[in-house]
């Protein structure tokens, strides 16, 4: 059986006078709501906010048994729920939560920005490379994918030049099994560039635009 992925994102709008972190604290559990004042800067802590936003409605919609107050966190501080598999990213003013109906999943999203690609090099195989120098988009569409995979599994971002995705294929071997990987264009308008990673073969995505 194939499996059924539920990515549900938000554009921020930082001229809303409803998103700001007091506008939104309160719809979030308390340690929520204090895990958002750590953040410095104020887009961090609405990326944060709406992340968890995201993951509350996305429960819902899929119905699952889990709620907000049974997140609980690993070593590395990564948020787990018992019953679901989900995944959060963000980039500047999208932020996307992800939902696998069965194994786990890593999504990412990002927007291109200035850093100069040369300092990426080492992150990148040889063949990723090559395809890189031939077409400078496919530093996103591969960087994606190799986040996601990252995201994923229990590589560390350190080992990105270890992970091969030339081939953009949707079916890639690592830690001794077959993980499945998807490209997603429906945030290109944004100019953003979107992948997930998944423990079971990817069938239907289902992609949903929240506004809070």
């Amino acid at each position: 059986m194939k499996t059924t992925i539920h990515i549900y994102y938000h554009l921020l709008n930082l001229d809303s006078p409803t998103t700001t972190v007091a506008a939104l604290c309160p719809q979030l559990p308390d340690d929520v709501a204090a895990r958002a004042s750590r953040y410095k800067s104020n887009t961090a802590a609405l990326q944060h906010l709406i992340g968890r936003l995201l993951l509350r409605d996305g429960l819902q919609k899929i119905k699952s048994i889990d709620t907000l107050e049974s997140i609980s966190y690993t070593d590395q501080g990564k948020p787990i729920l018992a019953h679901t598999q989900f995944n959060i990213s963000h980039s500047g003013h999208i932020v996307l939560c992800a939902f696998s109906s069965q194994g786990a999943i890593g999504v990412d999203v990002e927007l291109p920005g200035s850093a100069d690609p040369q300092h990426l090099k080492h992150s990148f195989t040889d063949k990723e490379w090559q395809l890189i120098q031939q077409d400078p988009a496919m530093l996103y569409e591969l960087w994606t994918r190799k986040e996601a995979v990252i995201k994923a599994t229990h590589y560390k971002l350190q080992d990105l030049h270890k992970i091969e995705t030339s081939y953009l294929e949707e079916q890639i071997r690592m830690e001794g099994g077959t993980w499945y990987l998807r490209s997603l264009d429906f945030l290109r308008g944004q100019g953003a560039y979107v992948a997930v990673c998944s423990e079971g073969e990817i069938g239907e995505v289902v992609i949903e635009e929240v506004d809070f």
